[in-house]
């Protein structure tokens, strides 16, 4: 449990793939306003916001960066894990992971082999409160890879 917490901690604290709002604009700008939207918790008591910028061609992410300074820290860290892990990947691969990833979130048996650093997150079916925090951005993501096809 404590090197789940410290890769967890790693992502809030020197994130790989977070980027400020403004650098995510001029981004969206330059590829036409296409990949890049902002994505708000849907649960009441959590107050959760997250931008994601997610440039794709020719079936592959090319590149995807986040803002989730109004994020909680398993926001954050789910945010940045799925961001660097995206790149350069195809869509289907992208999809299969999340396919397994709302696996996890339900309790059922999940394959996360395709992205071994998710599995810092298979306990949280334990703590309901903090499955909102995943699928925030779950949802984000699946909203830009269709946006992206």
């Amino acid at each position: 449990m404590e090197s789940k917490r410290k890769i967890i901690f790693s992502h809030f604290k020197n994130p790989s793939n977070h980027a400020e709002i403004e650098e995510l604009e001029k981004k969206n700008e330059e590829a036409q306003n296409k990949y890049f939207s902002r994505f708000q918790s849907s649960s009441g008591s959590c107050g959760d916001v997250i931008y994601l910028f997610i440039e794709g061609k020719n079936d592959f992410i090319k590149e995807a960066l986040f803002n989730g300074k109004q994020s909680c820290l398993i926001t954050f860290a789910f945010s940045d894990i799925l961001c660097s892990w995206v790149e350069n990947k195809k869509i289907a691969a992208i999809k299969s992971l999340i396919s397994n990833v709302k696996k996890m979130l339900g309790g059922e048996k999940c394959n996360l082999d395709e992205c071994k650093e998710m599995e810092v997150f298979t306990d949280i079916i334990n703590y309901p409160a903090r499955i909102g925090c995943i699928d925030l951005v779950i949802r984000g993501f699946e909203k830009m890879l269709e946006l992206n096809q």
